[in-house]
């Protein structure tokens, strides 16, 4: 019977020399926060106005909790624009609310607006 010989090897684990990349990272600062702050809340303001262009598309029922919390909670933030179209919200009946595609346009910009100014002013804190 023959011998089969196996050669052994040593491994041995590899040590780099990587930085800590929590440990340099800077301080957060207020104006991320405050950014991203603003960043959800147009979020939010832009999905709840998403809603209630879908709901007004497809007619959906009036009588139904949902739609009507949906239509409420919107109904401040597309009323600005109702004067663009000479339109009056008749809800239950299917419409392509132009109203509310304008009102998800202006809160995003004004969203992202506020949000660059906050990085901006942040930026300008810290150059000094």
């Amino acid at each position: 019977m023959a011998h089969v010989y196996r050669e052994v090897h040593t491994v041995h684990p590899v040590v780099r020399d990587e930085p800590d990349y929590f440990a340099e990272a800077p301080l957060e600062t207020g104006a991320s926060t405050a950014e991203q702050i603003v960043y959800f809340l147009g979020g939010v303001a832009m999905v709840l106005l998403s809603l209630r262009f879908l709901l007004m598309i497809l007619a959906a029922n009036t009588g139904s909790v949902f739609s009507r919390l949906i239509y409420n909670v919107t109904q401040p933030l597309v009323a600005p624009f109702y004067g663009l179209f000479n339109y009056h919200p008749v809800y239950g009946s299917s419409r392509f609310e132009f109203e509310t595609l304008i009102a998800i346009f202006v809160y995003g910009l004004v969203a992202i607006g506020i949000a660059e100014l906050i990085a901006l002013f942040d930026r300008r804190r810290y150059a000094d």
